[in-house]
């Protein structure tokens, strides 16, 4: 497939005893084809046989998937009586009537309660959405005016009690007016929720994130900064790459969603900058509507 296609290798080979090796550049190669047509047509029978065969292993994966994903959504139903139990326990510590004072975590039963409904709301809209494209039915993606900043706050706010973020500080800095943009608030919460989550990954100790909000041009530009490690020049070329991580619980599909939501959703731009011993800014931006 590499002397056919001029590219990388697809896959990697191990011997199991001593054997030996011919190598065949691409002159080689096709001066046989084109001498031998027969061996051609063999080599297209075993491609051939390899697609079908991935092909047959993907839609059992997809299947797979969607069954997850379907399940997935009717657990999360469950949570409706999480939902009601709250409503009854705010109704108690406001009072049943006019004369009752309002008793002591009333406002933290509320914010309780907002949480888990935003959380049941935005991964049923993620699951129906993955159903959708699954399914090949094609919807609109929803795209409305909003501040960025609130958006921000929320997404900072929410991501206080994860395993990898404890200890560090998370500013956010606004810099300028901040515009409202058209965006999918739920995406570029996501966006912001990988990369917060990455900066901490390189964050040691009790330090700190820098997550910046800035006009530029006819954009609004989000920051999100660490003081880390950087990024070795050698892992740069392939940051953007399937399934490339450099932790050990990840899946190397963070960076990825980034870039298609920022890119593909938005016709924004996502890209970073970083120093050796300095650390690294990720970078994206959203138009503003004129």
């Amino acid at each position: 497939m590499s002397l056919i296609e001029s590219k990388a290798r697809s896959a990697s080979a191990r011997a199991e005893q001593n054997t030996l090796l011919m190598e065949i550049n691409e002159e080689h190669f096709h001066t046989y084809l084109a001498s031998e047509p027969q061996a051609l047509l063999s080599i297209m029978r075993t491609l051939s046989g390899r697609v079908r065969n991935d092909l047959e292993t993907m839609i059992k994966d997809m299947r797979q998937l969607s069954i997850f994903t379907h399940d997935i959504r009717n657990y999360l139903s469950t949570l409706g009586l999480a939902e009601l139990t709250l409503e009854d326990t705010i109704e108690l510590l406001g009072g049943t009537n006019p004369n009752h004072k309002k008793r002591e975590g009333l406002e933290d039963m509320e914010k309780c309660q907002e949480v888990v409904q935003k959380v049941r709301v935005n991964l049923m809209e993620l699951l129906d959405s993955s159903l959708n494209h699954v399914k090949k039915i094609k919807t609109e993606y929803k795209k409305s005016k909003y501040p960025l900043l609130p958006v921000i706050e929320e997404s900072v706010a929410g991501l206080a009690t994860h395993p990898q973020l404890k200890g560090i500080t998370i500013n956010v800095l606004p810099q300028g007016d901040s515009l409202e943009t058209i965006f999918n608030p739920l995406d570029i919460q996501r966006v912001l929720q990988n990369l917060i989550i990455n900066a901490g990954y390189v964050t040691e100790g009790e330090g700190q994130i820098d997550v910046g909000l800035s006009p530029d041009d006819d954009n609004m530009k989000v920051s999100v900064r660490d003081y880390g490690c950087g990024i070795p020049e050698e892992v740069q070329g392939y940051l953007f790459k399937d399934s490339l991580t450099t932790k050990s619980d990840g899946n190397g599909l963070g960076l990825l969603s980034c870039q298609g939501i920022i890119e593909e959703n938005h016709q924004g731009k996502l890209w970073f900058e970083t120093e050796v011993g300095k650390g690294t800014t990720f970078h994206f931006t959203l138009p503003v509507p004129h």
